[in-house]
C-alpha cells in the first residue's frame, strides 16, 4: 500500500484492475468507506502508549492509500477532472452528513506530480477533526480562509518549500501536534506577518501626515502627493483612504482623507494607538 500515490502509475493500474473487476463504483466506495471505518475504530482501540502508535501510523497510512486509490477509480471513469471534484470526493470519504466537518482524513507520503488536478483542496469553512497528515507537499497549495480550523490532529513535514506567503497561520490550528520543521514555519508565519502589519500601520500614518496641518486634514495637489507617496497612492484610494476633492479652489485636483476616516486618523495620530476602526481599515489597503 505504501506505494499508492497520487495518480501514479500504480495507484493508477490498481484503479483500472478495480473498475475492471466491479462497474459498480459506488459499492467500491462502500468497501473503501467500510475499511476506512474499521481502520478508525482499531485506532480508537489502541493504547496511547508510545510502543502501540507504530500501528496507528500503519493504519494511517492504509487509509491514506485507500483514499488516492479511491481518487485514481474517479480519474479512470472520468470524474476527477476538476478540484471541484477532488473537494466532492473528499467530503464523500471524510465529511459528515449536513456538517462541514472533515473527520479523520489521512494523507501521507504524497508527492507533487505534474498531474491534473493537483491534489490541493479548498478547505474554505471547512472544520477538519482528528486528521493526520505527513509529508503532503500540496497542503502549502490548499485554500485556506477564516473558518478554516484543523483540530486535534497531527500534522509533520520532513521538510518545507520556503516562499513568501503561504495559505495558513497558527489561528488555523487548535490543539495540534506538529513536527519540529512545522512548528518553525508556524512561528516565523506568526512573526512575519506580526512585521507586515506594523509595516503597513507605519505606511497609512507616514501617508496620511501629508495631509495633517495644525490639528486637522486638509486637501493636497494631488501632484504633490503622487511626487512624495507615488507608490502608496492607487492602494489608499481603492481602500477609500482618500478621496478626489470636488470642491477644490485650484486650477489643479486635489486629494483628501475620506470624511468618513478622519475622527479615527485624528484619534490614532494624536494618541499614538491603533482602534478597531482603524484595524478595518488597514485590512482594506492591498498593498
Amino acid at each position: 500500500m505504501d506505494n499508492a500515490g497520487y495518480l501514479n502509475v500504480f495507484s493508477r493500474a490498481i484503479g483500472k484492475k478495480i473498475i475492471e473487476c466491479n462497474h459498480n463504483i459506488e459499492n467500491v466506495t462502500l468497501n473503501i468507506l467500510n475499511n476506512i471505518d474499521v481502520l478508525n475504530k482499531k485506532n480508537q482501540e489502541i493504547d496511547i502508549e508510545i510502543d502501540i502508535e507504530i500501528d496507528k501510523k500503519q493504519n494511517y497510512k492504509v487509509i491514506s492509500s485507500l483514499f488516492l486509490i479511491y481518487l485514481s477509480i474517479l480519474f479512470e471513469k472520468g470524474r476527477l477532472n476538476s478540484q471541484e471534484n477532488l473537494n466532492d470526493a473528499l467530503k464523500e470519504i471524510f465529511g459528515q452528513v449536513s456538517s462541514n466537518k472533515i473527520l479523520n482524513l489521512c494523507l501521507c507520503d504524497t508527492q507533487n506530480l505534474s498531474t491534473t488536478p493537483k491534489l490541493k483542496f479548498d478547505f474554505s469553512d471547512l472544520e477538519i477533526e482528528n486528521f493526520y497528515i505527513k509529508d503532503y507537499n500540496e497542503f502549502f497549495n490548499c485554500i485556506f480562509n477564516e473558518k478554516t480550523l484543523f483540530k486535534n490532529g497531527k500534522i509533520s513535514f520532513s521538510s518545507y518549500e520556503k516562499r513568501k506567503n503561504y495559505p495558513f497561520n497558527k489561528n488555523h490550528f487548535i490543539n495540534c501536534q506538529f513536527s519540529s520543521s512545522m512548528e518553525e514555519l508556524l512561528n516565523n508565519i506568526s512573526d512575519s506577518s506580526e512585521n507586515k502589519k506594523k509595516n503597513k500601520e507605519k505606511i497609512l500614518f507616514d501617508f496620511v501626515r501629508k495631509f495633517h496641518d495644525s490639528g486637522r486634514f486638509k486637501p493636497k495637489k494631488q501632484s504633490e502627493i503622487r511626487a512624495k507617496q507615488g507608490q502608496y497612492v492607487d492602494a489608499m484610494l481603492e481602500a477609500g483612504i482618500i478621496i478626489p476633492h470636488d470642491k477644490t479652489k485650484l486650477n489643479e485636483p486635489e486629494y483628501i482623507i475620506n470624511p468618513e476616516y478622519d475622527d479615527d486618523l485624528l484619534e490614532s495620530l494624536n494618541n499614538n494607538a491603533v482602534n478597531m476602526n482603524i484595524r478595518r481599515m488597514l485590512k482594506n489597503i492591498k498593498l
